[in-house]
């Protein structure tokens, strides 16, 4: 009994964390977005592989980018495709009246395509988004206010779901909004937890001068988190989060259940290289939380003496997590269901801790490549 009612106890605070959370990350004073006279350069650096279905959409929302052709590029930098995406790039370079190539990557891997992308690049900035992306007109112009407003060497974005239709995508959709704004909320307090690759932005002499991605070059995940805690390390207050609106990257989830994950699988194999304690940290209790709720939970359906004490933290952690749910729609542009919100945090109580153990082996594919990590 009093181990249970310490798991309540526990269930409690985290609530308070996640409600305080929600509370702080949706009442964030945003100026208005300014287009500013003043412009920075920016190279948009787009690695890709086998992207067929993806890039025309990705190309008709580059076409639309409202900034001045010489002050960016587009550097699209191909990993070995094996279909028809380098001749789709080829035909729009022909037509695009702005500033764009098609390099093409020695080695295998995404690492080695950005790093190819960035060598080339001209401009100050390095701006990286990802072959099946969307962005808005003023995604640029975005970028540009809270660099001039601001003394960042690196910048994280937004990054949204669309297209949900079935629940393995909603759950998706909730849980990356989530993750950014956690994220987001972190680095405006000065820490560091992650940043996603499809929307980032890094002061492109500086990250050379860090030894780019030469570090982590042999794990396949991680160019974004690496990247951002290698900021966090020798930049410690140069690293900001910006939160308009117009920046925000759209991109499509999994389609299925075994690809989403593979994809997680991937993202959380890469833990093991992380020195960063605070993410180290919160994966580590998260996972525990979350298979202590499951476990009282069961346990409590077959002791009457405790068994709806024993609901009491799965409630709490749902209640939370649907508050900030619902409290952060708004900025990532979802359309909010209770019923979605309740299964979906129940689900991540067996998803989360099932992923991890996964990700102990190491072994996942990704665009045709099997990958095993082995140990660090």
């Amino acid at each position: 009994m009093i181990l249970v009612l310490l798991i309540i106890a526990l269930a409690g605070l985290y609530g308070i964390a996640v409600i305080y959370a929600a509370n702080r990350f949706s009442d964030s004073d945003i100026p208005p977005l300014e287009i500013q006279q003043k412009r920075e350069s920016f190279s948009i650096i787009i690695p890709f592989r086998n992207e067929t279905e993806n890039l025309p959409k990705l190309l008709q929302s580059l076409e639309q980018i409202q900034y001045d052709y010489d002050n960016y590029e587009i550097i699209f930098c191909n990993d070995h495709s094996t279909d028809s995406s380098c001749d789709i790039i080829q035909h729009w370079l022909a037509i695009f009246q702005g500033n764009a190539y098609l390099i093409h990557s020695e080695s295998p891997g995404k690492k080695a395509a950005l790093s190819a992308g960035i060598n080339t690049a001209k401009h100050k900035w390095t701006l990286t988004t990802d072959a099946d992306c969307t962005i808005s007109s003023q995604w640029l112009h975005a970028f540009n206010f809270d660099l001039i407003k601001n003394d960042w060497l690196c910048l994280t974005g937004l990054v949204s779901y669309q297209n949900n239709r079935t629940f393995i995508q909603y759950y998706q959709s909730y849980e990356n909004a989530a993750l950014v704004a956690l994220s987001g909320l972190a680095i405006t307090q000065g820490k560091t937890l992650s940043a996603n690759g499809a929307n980032f932005c890094f002061h492109r002499q500086t990250f050379l001068d860090m030894g780019g991605y030469s570090e982590h070059q042999h794990i396949a995940s991680g160019d974004d988190e690496f990247t951002l805690h290698a900021f966090a390390q020798q930049h410690p207050h140069k690293i900001g989060f910006m939160q308009h609106k117009e920046g925000m990257v759209h991109t499509n989830p999994q389609a299925s259940l075994a690809a989403f994950i593979s994809q997680r699988v991937r993202w959380a194999s890469k833990s093991r290289w992380v020195r960063n304690s605070n993410v180290i940290w919160m994966q580590l209790t998260t996972v525990l939380f979350l298979l202590t709720l499951i476990s009282t939970a069961i346990i409590g359906s077959t002791n009457q003496g405790i068994g709806i004490l024993a609901c009491i933290p799965l409630l709490l952690k749902c209640a939370a997590d649907v508050y900030f749910l619902n409290k952060i729609a708004p900025t990532f542009s979802y359309t909010f269901s209770l019923g979605y919100a309740v299964a979906i945090s129940l689900a991540q109580c067996l998803l989360i801790p099932l992923i991890a153990l996964l990700s102990l082996r190491g072994n996942y594919t990704w665009k045709g490549r099997t990958s095993h990590f082995a140990k660090p």
